[in-house]
């Protein structure tokens, strides 16, 4: 489901005001899942340091998990580049060398096997 980005922080920054509980805000705010609001928070809450006492601690910690996503995200994305290049690569070989199969039948058997286009 899509939530705006508005809601998310809003919803962020009531939880972590303790003017709402996570379950509390799930209700309010008709949010589906357990862990929407705890994943926003991951992903918001640095937003919000001014409210925490180790905020710093916690900024950085939170900064670091959400660069480790992106780096896992990242190299997951680069590996499935790698295998879509490869298969789109061996389409190409498999395609040429349809093409020369259906050339050395045509030679060696004189027979037309490809369709003119246009005729």
């Amino acid at each position: 489901m899509y939530y705006p980005e508005e809601l998310k922080l809003t919803v962020v920054s009531e939880v972590l005001n303790k003017q709402l509980t996570q379950t509390e805000a799930r209700r309010k705010y008709s949010i589906l899942g357990h862990s929407t609001i705890c994943k926003w928070i991951k992903k918001y809450g640095y937003l919000f340091d001014h409210l925490n006492n180790n905020s710093n601690e916690v900024t950085m910690k939170q900064k670091d998990e959400t660069i480790n996503q992106y780096e896992e995200r990242i190299t997951k994305l680069e590996k499935l580049l790698a295998q879509k290049e490869l298969e789109l690569e061996d389409e190409k070989l498999k395609a040429r060398l349809y093409k020369r199969m259906i050339n050395l039948a045509e030679e060696k058997f004189n027979i037309k096997i490809k369709k003119n286009s246009g005729q």
